[in-house]
């Protein structure tokens, strides 16, 4: 920490957040004392090691997606707490259990995020799901570090009448795509990858009304469609298209999802609504995304041990609740610099414009898509070519670049120097 040369001492608010008199700097000021409540849970010890690893994810998103100085301050608490949860965590491969494994990939993937070094956790982890897949099976061990069975179909609205039966797969589907996000941005192979839990997830749509479901049914399918947008905007850095992900858009941009929200004092939907809306580009000005901030600010705590943070659902006392809903909030009260378009998963886009965006696709999907690609154009199917649609052609060109600026890391000077010309293919359409 030392290292860190800051003297330990967190940047000082600006000025104007004392008495903020525009929209903009109440929001901002909102979130700074969000970031510094959220700062004070895990100066226990106990919290950073019940749930260091998702404080983490979150830290960075911010330090990654927010305006200065609000950045500033997330990635002063983010780097410290990295170092904290590195030091403090420990996995026993002997007695781990599968959803420990993803709490630790969790946070690896976060660690990678902040570019800290986490020494051989990554490799342990990899020998516990390589070890484990293969006492248990590829499909049981996939099941039980999901918490869902991919194999089975997800089943849709016309399948399940028992609403009870359907919430659980609803609340099963959101656990199995983090748990997955987590294995894939860490590099851990699992059977079921991010976009197969998204084909997966499609076996739900399209979603039900809320007459339907009731609150509880209602909170849960919307805390589905909004991890399906943070996960694929990789928590607020790539902007998405509407048209890209109808079924969520039409859910969380119904001006009745917000109202719900608000009338149920629910600060965890409320806040995961706005960041949801604002990954698809709507911006301060827009009439859901103005109330659902408005509501966040108002219900902030002002006195007391809990300044700073927000009610929990249900009244949750435990320290776990209170972070879920200053997180929620944060993430809502500033507009996020985007890095560039998603989609970040490797699922399709519905529309073909929107696939040609910015994808973070795994390594075994990224060689299928190569090799498809070559196999097509060394047959010299001009007709193939053309007939695929432009986010494929996109995709399969990318996949095709890829390839060969790997192949090229591979040789040196020396190749050069001595041997017949290399044959160059013909560049297709």
């Amino acid at each position: 920490l030392e290292a860190l040369d800051d003297h330990g001492k967190p940047p000082e608010a600006p000025l104007s957040y004392e008495a903020p008199t525009d929209a903009q700097t109440k929001r901002l000021a909102s979130a700074w004392k969000g970031l510094s409540f959220i700062a004070d849970l895990l100066d226990n010890d106990l919290c950073a090691k019940n749930f260091g690893a998702d404080a983490l994810t979150f830290l960075s998103s911010v330090a990654a997606t927010a305006p200065d100085p609000l950045r500033a301050l997330a990635t002063f608490h983010v780097e410290r707490l990295a170092i904290k949860w590195r030091d403090g965590f420990s996995f026993n491969v002997e007695e781990a259990e599968p959803p420990e494994c993803a709490d630790a990939l969790c946070g690896i993937a976060a660690l990678e995020r902040c570019g800290v070094g986490h020494a051989n956790l990554k490799l342990e982890c990899r020998d516990y799901v390589a070890k484990t897949s293969k006492a248990r099976g590829p499909d049981v061990f996939a099941s039980s570090f999901l918490g869902a069975n991919l194999s089975r179909p997800a089943q849709g609205t016309k399948d399940v009448t028992d609403a009870q039966r359907r919430m659980t797969r609803i609340k099963a589907a959101t656990q199995a795509l983090y748990h997955a996000s987590y294995a894939d941005r860490a590099g851990v192979h699992i059977t079921h990858d991010e976009s197969g839990v998204l084909k997966w997830i499609d076996g739900l749509k399209p979603y039900m009304p809320f007459a339907q479901l009731g609150w509880e049914g209602y909170v849960d399918q919307a805390t589905l469609a909004c991890a399906v947008v943070d996960i694929a905007s990789n928590y607020g850095e790539l902007r998405l298209r509407p048209s890209a992900f109808p079924d969520e858009y039409a859910l969380l941009a119904d001006v009745a999802c917000m109202t719900r929200a608000i009338r149920k004092e629910d600060v965890h939907l409320a806040g995961a609504v706005v960041r949801a809306l604002r990954s698809f580009g709507l911006e301060d000005d827009d009439g859901r995304v103005k109330r659902g901030c408005e509501y966040i600010m108002q219900a902030q705590t002002t006195e007391g041990d809990d300044s700073g943070g927000w009610p929990t659902r249900d009244k949750d006392t435990s320290s776990y609740a209170y972070f879920h809903a200053a997180a929620s909030a944060v993430g809502a009260l500033y507009a996020p610099l985007f890095r560039g378009f998603g989609p970040a998963c490797g699922a399709p886009a519905s529309d073909g414009f929107s696939a040609c965006g910015a994808q973070l696709r795994s390594e075994k999907a990224m060689g299928f898509i190569a090799e498809q690609y070559a196999a097509g154009a060394a047959a010299g199917d001009e007709a193939w070519v053309s007939a695929l649609k432009p986010g494929e052609r996109a995709c399969r060109r990318l996949a095709g670049l890829l390839k060969w600026h790997a192949a090229m890391q591979k040789r040196s000077i020396d190749d050069y120097d001595e041997g017949a010309p290399v044959r160059r293919r013909t560049r297709l359409r």
